[in-house]
């Protein structure tokens, strides 16, 4: 109906000027229609998968990256290594290293510019 509408006003105003009606295009609106609801049906089986392997335990389900490692995991921790670098996101192994934290929250006492700035964890994880 809104399609119809808005050619009769078109040919309305084409009359109006003297011309020729402006001939109305039918097949470009479906095609349209036909490639909005592709789309549509396209993004709603994406989002299908997604949520099937989240179930099944086959994608990451929002990890993140280790600063050090580059490893994804489900918990990391926030500390800064050294004054100048700012705080960083550190996997349980890389922060078990002496060179980091040594394991303990507080610092084991090797690494001066140690500090603990809490943890991040992945609440969309698959049990």
């Amino acid at each position: 109906n809104e399609r119809k509408r808005s050619n009769r006003i078109a040919r309305g105003a084409a009359d109006a000027e003297g011309e020729d009606a402006m001939p109305c295009d039918v097949s470009l609106d479906a095609s349209d229609g036909a490639a909005e609801k592709a789309n549509k049906k396209a993004a709603k089986k994406a989002a299908k998968a997604e949520r099937r392997a989240r179930r099944e335990g086959v994608s990451s389900g929002g990890q993140k990256a280790c600063d050090l490692c580059a490893r994804s995991v489900d918990l990391l921790i926030r500390c800064e290594i050294d004054r100048s670098s700012g705080w960083r996101m550190v996997c349980g192994r890389c922060w078990k290293t002496p060179a980091v934290a040594g394991g303990v929250p507080d610092g084991d006492g090797q690494n001066p510019n140690y500090r603990y700035g809490g943890l991040w964890k992945n609440l969309h994880r698959t049990t």
